[in-house]
């Protein structure tokens, strides 16, 4: 069976669309909520094979809402909801100025040279 990834972010750091690229090269992805919950591991719950982090910053989040006034606090909220899983990600991947198909490429690079 295909290893399971997951992917945690940020809102708008680029998830739904990293799986969805993953799904498409035949790789079991799922994206999780966990800017969004209250439960540090979340995430675990899906028991993962692999985790994978895109990170964001808060500009660029405001850049890809269309709105330079998206509060800073929920962005730091979620950074608070995302530490845990930052800190136990196999691969964090900054999204700022990252074009989608490399990020996913580099996604893909890494599951072919893990050993497990």
């Amino acid at each position: 069976m295909n290893p399971l990834v997951a992917v945690v972010g940020f809102c708008a750091s680029g998830k739904s669309s990293v799986v969805a690229g993953l799904q498409a090269r035949g790789i079991r992805a799922e994206a999780v909520a966990q800017e969004h919950s209250g439960i540090d591991d979340l995430w675990d719950h899906h028991t993962p094979d692999y985790l994978i982090f895109l990170d964001v910053t808060l500009d660029a989040v405001r850049e890809r809402r269309q709105n330079p006034r998206w509060p800073a606090w929920i962005y730091e909220l979620q950074r608070e909801r995302l530490a845990a899983a930052r800190v136990r990600a196999d691969l964090v991947i900054d999204t700022d100025d990252a074009d989608l198909n490399a990020v996913i490429a580099q996604v893909v690079r890494f599951l072919a040279g893990s050993s497990r």
